[in-house]
């Protein structure tokens, strides 16, 4: 290869940069779906960590993936560009494209894979309620149940499987839903399929599936996501929310506001142990932190008459309501509305805990007066 090319500096930062793709992603699936990340979730259930303690470890563990991830690649490079025999150099670059590719398909063709790797049932929990039939009903949740799984829920004695996958997960799922589906006809247990996404727009009709398999079905039912987390735990508070009652399993892996160190519109106070102040949530956020079981109201302090709020109002109104979580809207113009400050006041005892209150923006003056006069709030 020509000396003068090779000294190139876009040359060199390019191969930079696809030697660390090609590192960073496999190591990145391999890391997130199974090992360090299970063996941390695996420690701190052995030796009761905090959230925190657990959480901190998690972000130093992609910190290091990162770091390493980047450091191979120069290491790489440098041994690349410094060699002149052409077959050594292509023997490098074909082997991590080859790494790449295999953990890209595997991904996208093999993921049960990583559920296998990754624990199987990190959330393994008991719903149960009475239909309007008067038959009891038995939800277990947990993660995808390859073939073996799927016979052993069969000996066990369970009814169905109902299976929250959806097609638009791409690249994983759509491949899980048809693996299921073949190994749900082979072994000759019931699937049930309510599709959800893993955000919140999108599942109005899964949530009305949920709410007539409540009312008619019965028996015991093996409930599943992909990795069982979030979706299950919104299947979980929804069955509850129709009144069904709960004994834990296990430790449940649920994700807590506190998990975050920010929102993505800003920081968040919390202003005492069940109370948060928060920016607006984004999809993933009301999905993952806040549908999902663990906040009971929301104080939206939103203008539905501004017409700068009134989109965020009917979203919020729309996606609160859905789920099941209280919506109260009391507007605070802002930090000198001193009549719609205190209605929000004289309401707050009557509203039921875990509470976030938010505006838009946690820039927004009327945050530091909350939180500079939190003790209203206890």
């Amino acid at each position: 290869m020509n000396k003068k090319f090779i000294e190139n500096p876009l040359y060199k930062w390019s191969i930079l940069l696809y030697f660390f793709t090609t590192i960073f992603f496999p190591l990145g699936f391999y890391t997130l779906l199974a090992g360090p990340s299970k063996w941390v979730v695996e420690a701190a259930l052995k030796n009761s960590w905090s959230e925190q303690n657990e959480k901190l470890i998690e972000r130093l563990i992609i910190l290091l993936l990162v770091i390493g991830s980047l450091i191979l690649a120069f290491l790489i490079r440098r041994i690349f560009l410094s060699k002149k025999n052409a077959i050594f150099r292509y023997s490098i670059f074909s082997f991590l494209t080859l790494l790449f590719v295999s953990s890209i398909y595997i991904f996208t063709f093999q993921p049960d894979l990583f559920v296998r790797l990754s624990g199987r049932n990190p959330i393994n929990s008991v719903q149960t309620t009475v239909s309007d039939s008067g038959k009891n009903i038995e939800f277990i949740l947990g993660a995808y149940p390859d073939f073996k799984e799927l016979r052993r829920l069969k000996a066990a004695g369970f009814t169905g499987i109902v299976s929250l996958l959806n097609e638009l997960v791409v690249p994983a799922e759509p491949n899980l839903i048809r693996e299921e589906e073949k190994n749900a006809k082979k072994i000759g247990i019931d699937l049930v399929r309510i599709p959800m996404l893993p955000w919140v727009s999108g599942n109005n009709e899964s949530i009305e599936q949920i709410h007539k398999l409540v009312k008619t079905g019965h028996g015991k039912y093996f409930v599943h996501c992909y990795l069982g987390r979030d979706r299950v735990n919104v299947f979980r508070k929804i069955v509850r929310d129709l009144g069904a009652s709960s004994s834990t399993l296990q430790n449940d892996v649920v994700r807590h506001i506190e998990d975050l160190k920010t929102f993505e519109r800003g920081p968040y106070t919390k202003l005492y142990k069940d109370i948060y102040l928060t920016p607006f949530p984004t999809d993933d956020e009301f999905f993952g932190y806040i549908v999902n079981g663990q906040i009971s109201s929301v104080i939206s302090l939103l203008n539905p008459k501004d017409p700068l709020d009134t989109a965020w109002v009917s979203r919020e109104k729309r996606i609160l309501l859905r789920y099941g979580v209280k919506y109260i809207n009391l507007p605070v113009l802002d930090e000198k509305d001193k009549k719609g400050f205190q209605h929000l006041i004289d309401s707050f005892p009557k509203i039921k805990r875990p509470i976030v209150i938010y505006k838009y923006s946690s820039s927004d003056p009327l945050y530091k007066k909350i939180i500079l006069q939190k003790s209203l709030f206890k």
